[in-house]
């Protein structure tokens, strides 16, 4: 899809927003290398797993490349949020 993104649709400026539990298991996406590469990486702190992402894999690869972002925290999961929707 980001291959799709930058070659046919000319988009250049990619962006990824993720929370940092996510980031914790981002090394385990299929082609996580060559997305990271591709696109500008932005991580939300949720509650519990902001240290434990930026010691992640992907932050150690990335080095100082991610922006970490300090939010109020985010309590409702994005699993729970489709649960509600379909109500």
């Amino acid at each position: 899809m980001v291959n799709y993104l930058i070659k046919k649709r000319k988009i250049k400026n990619i962006h990824l927003i993720i929370g940092s539990d996510n980031l914790i298991r981002f090394h385990k996406w299929k082609s996580w290398k060559k997305i990271a590469k591709l696109i500008k990486l932005i991580v939300f702190s949720r509650k519990g797993y902001d240290r434990k992402g930026k010691k992640s894999t992907v932050a150690k690869y990335l080095k100082n490349k991610i922006i970490f972002i300090k939010n109020k925290p985010i309590i409702i999961s994005s699993t729970e949020l489709r649960k509600k929707e379909k109500i």
